[in-house]
Protein backbone atom coordinates (compact mmCIF):
# COMPACT_ATOMS: atom_id res chain seq x y z
CA UNK A 1 0.00 0.00 0.00
CA UNK A 2 1.19 3.37 -0.68
CA UNK A 3 1.39 5.89 1.88
CA UNK A 4 1.52 9.52 1.99
CA UNK A 5 5.51 9.34 3.17
CA UNK A 6 6.12 7.13 0.23
CA UNK A 7 4.62 10.29 -2.02
CA UNK A 8 6.37 12.78 -0.18
CA UNK A 9 9.78 10.85 -0.94
CA UNK A 10 9.16 10.09 -4.43
CA UNK A 11 8.62 13.95 -4.95
CA UNK A 12 11.65 14.64 -2.72
CA UNK A 13 14.04 11.95 -4.77
CA UNK A 14 12.77 13.28 -8.08
CA UNK A 15 13.27 17.00 -7.09
CA UNK A 16 17.28 15.96 -6.05
CA UNK A 17 17.60 13.95 -9.20
CA UNK A 18 15.98 17.43 -11.45
CA UNK A 19 18.44 19.85 -9.37
CA UNK A 20 21.08 17.30 -10.08
CA UNK A 21 20.38 17.01 -13.72
CA UNK A 22 20.11 20.75 -13.29
CA UNK A 23 23.72 21.46 -12.07
CA UNK A 24 25.10 18.88 -14.65
CA UNK A 25 23.82 20.85 -17.79
CA UNK A 26 25.01 24.45 -15.71
CA UNK A 27 28.47 22.50 -15.53
CA UNK A 28 29.19 21.21 -18.28
CA UNK A 29 30.17 23.78 -20.91
CA UNK A 30 32.76 24.82 -17.55
CA UNK A 31 34.21 21.92 -17.36
CA UNK A 32 34.90 21.95 -21.38
CA UNK A 33 36.04 25.37 -21.32
CA UNK A 34 39.05 25.10 -18.24
CA UNK A 35 39.22 28.61 -17.92
CA UNK A 36 41.01 29.53 -15.07
CA UNK A 37 38.14 32.33 -13.89
CA UNK A 38 36.18 29.56 -14.38
CA UNK A 39 37.84 27.03 -12.38
CA UNK A 40 38.22 29.80 -9.23
CA UNK A 41 34.28 30.56 -9.50
CA UNK A 42 33.84 26.81 -9.56
CA UNK A 43 36.18 26.16 -6.34
CA UNK A 44 34.15 28.84 -4.10
CA UNK A 45 30.95 27.45 -4.94
CA UNK A 46 31.90 24.56 -3.82
CA UNK A 47 33.38 25.88 -0.69
CA UNK A 48 30.10 28.19 -0.11
CA UNK A 49 27.65 24.75 -0.82
CA UNK A 50 29.78 23.01 2.04
CA UNK A 51 29.26 25.81 4.29
CA UNK A 52 26.11 26.16 3.24
CA UNK A 53 25.25 22.29 4.26
CA UNK A 54 27.15 22.46 7.13
CA UNK A 55 24.77 24.99 8.64
CA UNK A 56 21.63 23.70 7.42
CA UNK A 57 22.86 20.69 9.95
CA UNK A 58 23.80 22.73 12.37
CA UNK A 59 20.57 24.77 12.22
CA UNK A 60 18.41 21.08 11.61
CA UNK A 61 19.99 19.72 15.08
CA UNK A 62 18.97 22.75 17.12
CA UNK A 63 15.87 23.24 15.86
CA UNK A 64 14.58 19.89 15.87
CA UNK A 65 15.87 18.95 19.48
CA UNK A 66 13.89 22.27 20.38
CA UNK A 67 10.83 20.63 18.90
CA UNK A 68 11.47 17.00 20.27
CA UNK A 69 10.95 18.38 23.98
CA UNK A 70 7.65 19.83 24.32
Amino acid sequence: MITGKDVLYAAEVRRDRMAFAEQERLIRPVRRGGSLVFMHYWRWLARLGAQLIAWGDQLQTRYTSAFDHP
